[in-house]
């Protein structure tokens, strides 16, 4: 199996005949982190522009739209770039003992924190 980002974090839930749960997790700490400030990243940018499309931020910042209108634009951006700083800043402060105990719970505590 190739060393790729997906494998590092692979969490896998098997069913067995008897009904029982055998759950896989190879999910690495670092990939885990790396891929929680991606998505981060993807649903920050995703609430910016439902709140101004490009076009919109450009025109504010450019003093093409009524001062007001830019006001409340740029407001808007920066709480949820804001938002977003926070996040990722807890999920880079997480610090992993490096023993393999503790790996499946970190990398959960990692994957609690997003957009609600």
């Amino acid at each position: 199996m190739q060393d790729s980002q997906e494998y590092k974090i692979y969490k896998q839930s098997i069913l067995d005949a008897d009904g029982n749960i055998t759950i896989i997790d190879k999910r690495e700490v670092e990939a885990c982190k790396q891929f929680q400030i991606s998505f981060i990243r993807e649903i920050t940018e995703k609430k910016i522009l439902e709140v101004a499309p490009i076009y919109k931020q450009l025109n504010a910042l450019s003093g093409s739209l009524l001062a007001e209108e830019a006001e409340q634009i740029i407001a808007a951006r920066d709480a949820i770039r804001s938002i977003s700083n926070s996040m990722q800043e807890q999920v880079t402060n997480i610090i992993w003992d490096g023993t393999e105990e503790t790996r499946i719970a970190v990398c959960d505590e990692i994957e609690k924190i997003r957009w609600s």
